[in-house]
C-alpha cells in the first residue's frame, strides 16, 4: 500500500522535503511508517516524544492501522503566544 507523509515546520527543515511517498506492507501501522522514516532521517526520532500525528485532517494515534492513499502528517508541537 502506498501512503504519503507530510512534514511540517522544523520536521520539513530536516527531511528537506514537504511530503514523501513510501509503500508499506498490509496491516502496517502509524508506529510502523515512524520507525521505517526515522531510519532515513534519524534527526527526526529528536522530535518523537512531541510530534503530533493525524491522517487527513484527524489527530491519530501510533497504533492505528495505514490505509492505502493515507496522508500521514507530522507535525510539531503547536506553540503560541
Amino acid at each position: 500500500m502506498t501512503v504519503t507523509l507530510r512534514f511540517w515546520a522544523n520536521l520539513k527543515d530536516i527531511t528537506g522535503e514537504a511530503e514523501l511517498t513510501r509503500s508499506y506492507p498490509e496491516g502496517s501501522n502509524v508506529q510502523f511508517a515512524l520507525d521505517e522514516i526515522y531510519q532515513t532521517y534519524p534527526r527526526l526520532k529528536e522530535w518523537d516524544r512531541s510530534l503530533l500525528l493525524s491522517i487527513g485532517h484527524e489527530y491519530t494515534s501510533r497504533s492505528q492501522i495505514l490505509q492505502d492513499g493515507d496522508e500521514l502528517s507530522l507535525m510539531p508541537p503547536v506553540q503560541g503566544g
